[in-house]
Parts: structure tokens; C-alpha cells; sequence
């Protein structure tokens, strides 16, 4: 005797592509884009508008056509990627061999940078602090462990938390050493 298994029930889709209602069936789901962490992070930093476009309901980025490039950007771009490799190793060592520790620092790092020149812009703002979740949101790492990379990131000093729960930069962090990191990037 054979038993055959009923055909699997649909899963309901979340984000359809047209923004509303059940999917037609030709539509197909909006493709996660992995670009959404910068958009969070552009919003987040006090310096950078984000554009009208971002975060829309149901609306993709548009992909970028493969560009054609000259030898002289491929060469460029292929000297850059490996500046860039360097300053990640660089950085894994420092962090341990964990980027997403990097990553989180990275993010405390800009928003500093962003407060202080919108400080220096208006009168003097008192500094906003990010939590767990805002840090998750921007960089994409499920809360649970951004929660653990903060606690490590606090107990080395490149990160404090303040008596409202929010995190701040911390003592050991330097913006100009921050800056100086990724000036080789340049």
C-alpha cells in the first residue's frame, strides 16, 4: 500500500508585491533585499535625509543594471577590495574574529559622527543612545544577538549604557581612530 501525503497547504505571504491584498496568481513576492539595513541606517543618522522612496509599502529597490567598466575602474575597484579585505581582518582581529561586533561598533561610530555634526549644525542636542532593537533593525542581526555582541562590546569599553537602558559610545572608542581605519578605504 502506498500513502500518498495531501498536497501542502499554501503559506501566506507577507509582503506581496502589488502592497495590498492576497498575491494574483501570477504575482510572486517581493524579494527580500538586503540593501534595507543602509536605508534603516541612512533614517537613524541625523545627518542623512533619507530619500522619499525608502521604506515605501511593498516597494522593492531597484536593482542596479550591471554597469560595464573600464580597466582603469576594474583596477580601482580591484585595489579597493583588497584595501578592503585588509581592514576587515584587520578588524576581525581586533573584534575577537566577530564582524557583527565590528558591524554593531560601526554603526555606534557613524551615529556619533552624525549627532556631532548635527550638533555642531543647530544648538547643542543632547545625545541620542540606540537600543538592542534599533541596532538590530539597522544592521539586520536577530535582537538576541545584538543584545550579546553589545555586552561584550560594553565589557571591552567601545560601548556604555547609560542609566536609560540606551547605548552610547563608549571610552575606549575613538572617532579619529575610527576614521583612521577606514581611511585606507579612501
Amino acid at each position: 500500500m502506498s500513502s500518498a501525503l495531501p498536497p501542502p497547504e499554501p503559506c501566506p505571504i507577507v509582503r506581496p508585491a502589488s502592497g495590498g491584498g492576497p498575491l494574483a496568481p501570477t504575482e510572486r513576492p517581493t524579494p527580500l533585499s538586503y540593501r534595507s539595513g543602509g536605508a534603516r541606517l541612512r533614517r537613524y543618522l541625523a545627518y542623512a535625509a533619507a530619500r522619499p522612496d525608502d521604506g515605501a509599502a511593498g516597494s522593492a529597490p531597484p536593482e542596479d543594471p550591471a554597469p560595464t567598466r573600464t580597466a582603469e575602474e576594474a583596477r580601482r575597484l580591484y585595489k579597493w577590495g583588497g584595501q578592503f579585505s585588509a581592514v576587515l581582518t584587520e578588524m576581525r582581529g581586533r573584534f575577537d574574529g566577530d564582524l557583527d561586533q565590528y558591524l554593531i561598533y560601526m554603526v555606534f561610530m557613524l551615529a556619533e559622527h552624525g549627532q556631532a555634526r548635527a550638533a555642531a549644525q543647530v544648538s547643542a542636542a543632547p545625545a541620542r543612545g540606540l537600543n538592542a532593537f534599533s541596532i538590530a533593525e539597522i544592521t539586520g542581526i536577530p535582537r538576541e544577538t545584538v543584545r550579546r555582541k553589545l555586552a561584550a562590546l560594553t565589557a571591552r569599553g567601545e560601548v556604555r549604557r547609560s542609566e536609560d537602558g540606551l547605548y552610547h559610545v563608549g571610552p575606549a572608542a575613538s572617532l579619529d581612530g575610527f576614521f583612521h581605519d577606514l581611511s585606507r578605504l579612501a
